[in-house]
Formats: C-alpha cells, sequence, structure tokens
C-alpha cells in the first residue's frame, strides 16, 4: 500500500486487457470470468453506441451514402482492428480516416475514402483555433503588388471524385474526367465552408503558402512556368484568381513586400 491507496492486484492490467478485448470484439474474444452476460452486453453497447454517434456526427455523408448496416461493419472492424494513438476523442476521426486508408477500400465505393478524407478536413477546418482578424494585412496594397496572405485556417484537398457534391441522390456511377480540387476553410464569420479550385489556382494557393514573401504577379507568372502556359495570357487572369481567393476567404488580403522581395 502506498499514501493509503490499496494497490491493484497483480492481473489487474491482465483482467483490464481482457475486458477490453471482449468489449471490441465479443465474437472472437472469451467473456471475462465471473460477470453477468447481460451486465457485460451493457458495456460493450456503451462502448459502440458512444463511437458510432460520434463517428455519425463527424461522417455524415459518408455514412448515410454507405447504409446503417454497412456503416456499423465497418466501425465495428475499426474497434477491432485499430489501437488508438490520441488521448483526444475529435481526434478519433482522424485516426479513422488513417485507418481507413491502410486498410484499403476495395470492398466500399470507390469514392468513400475520398469522402471521408473530405468530410475529415472539414472538421480539422472546425477544430483550428487560428485568430483571423488579428493577421496583419496592409489595406492599400493588392495581392498582385504584394504579398497575399493565406487564411490559415486553408486545408487544400484534390479529388478523383466531385467529394463536395456527394450525397443521397447524387452518386456519380463514374469518376469525371476532370480532377476536383477544393480549399476548406473558415471565415471571418466563424462559417466552416469551401471553395473549388481549378488545378491553376489550387497550385497558386500552394505557392502562396510557400513562399509567403512574393508578390502575387510573381506567384501567377510561376504558375503560368509550370503549367507551359503563356505567361501573358495567365497574367492577364492572374488578377481574376487573385480577387476570387480574395472574395472567397481563401487569402485575407496582401502585405507591402520588402525592398529584398520581388
Amino acid at each position: 500500500m502506498r499514501s493509503g491507496v490499496p494497490e491493484a492486484p497483480d492481473d489487474y492490467a491482465a483482467i483490464q486487457a481482457g475486458f477490453a478485448a471482449w468489449v471490441r470484439d465479443p465474437r472472437s474474444a472469451p467473456a471475462p470470468a465471473g460477470v453477468e452476460p447481460r451486465r457485460l452486453a451493457v458495456y460493450r453497447e456503451l462502448v459502440f453506441d458512444n463511437v458510432e454517434s460520434f463517428m455519425s456526427n463527424c461522417y455524415p455523408v459518408a455514412r448515410a451514402l454507405l447504409g446503417e448496416t454497412r456503416w456499423h461493419v465497418l466501425l465495428e472492424d475499426w474497434l477491432r482492428e485499430h489501437r488508438a494513438t490520441t488521448v483526444s476523442f475529435p481526434r478519433l476521426p482522424q485516426e479513422f480516416a488513417r485507418w481507413l486508408a491502410a486498410r484499403g477500400t476495395a470492398d466500399l465505393p470507390p469514392w468513400f475514402a475520398e469522402l471521408v478524407t473530405y468530410e475529415w478536413l472539414e472538421l480539422e477546418v472546425s477544430f483550428d483555433e487560428s485568430e483571423l482578424e488579428g493577421i496583419a494585412i496592409d489595406a492599400d496594397v493588392d495581392c498582385e503588388r504584394g504579398a497575399p496572405v493565406l487564411n490559415p485556417t486553408v486545408r487544400l484537398g484534390a479529388y478523383r471524385w466531385p467529394v463536395h457534391r456527394l450525397g443521397p441522390g447524387h452518386v456519380p456511377e463514374t469518376a469525371p474526367e476532370t480532377p476536383t480540387y477544393l480549399a476548406v476553410l473558415r471565415t471571418r464569420s466563424d462559417a466552416v465552408t469551401f471553395m473549388t479550385l481549378t488545378p491553376a489556382t489550387a497550385r497558386l494557393v500552394e505557392l502562396v503558402a510557400t513562399a509567403p514573401e512574393r508578390a502575387g504577379s510573381a506567384l501567377v507568372a510561376e504558375v503560368a512556368r509550370e503549367l507551359g502556359a503563356d505567361p501573358a495570357t495567365l497574367a492577364a487572369a492572374g488578377a481574376a484568381m487573385l480577387d476570387d481567393l480574395l472574395k472567397g476567404e481563401v487569402l485575407l488580403g496582401a502585405r507591402r513586400l520588402s525592398s529584398a522581395s520581388d
């Protein structure tokens, strides 16, 4: 005994492990000895119902499109096979998405993994605590002449399937020829939303993120070079691209360039 607290029996950890194994997989793991089956069933139901409720709230479209039966089977597989690496309950959906990617989705609809990834991005953005109002911008500098300032909550996604449009009654039979590029973000009004992007605009956002001290016009010119487009043609469209990103709050504004920046 230490500090008046009785020590746990030597086999306590083994008892806990056995109980947890049964709760995860009651079909295969032996039930703990000496516990009434009815009471064991209550624990199993509590664990699964909590997991199912939380995951369904996090992945409402994925659950609706997969169907209740297949969704429950998938969650039972996850409970049985996965060992969580986080103590944060809101981060469990991310672990589910990672587990799904490692597990493979050959037995699931071809769009399912991408839809789960997209729904997780929406959650991740909602968890992002970045304060947008305190970010410095220069109101008298535009995004062409100045350095565009990226919204720090932005997450980019590229998908074969139009995941932002999937829903009951709208599931295409084949993936479109053109991929879907999305920026998921939180606006100044605290709304989690998305903006569809072209390949050129998506690349521009990537460059803004990796080169925050370069002028928007220089970044547009680099996109033109990478895509093999005529620089003059893309430069003419560059102002519109930057303006669209600004209106969608993917960009928050611009900062004045230092003398060493282009």
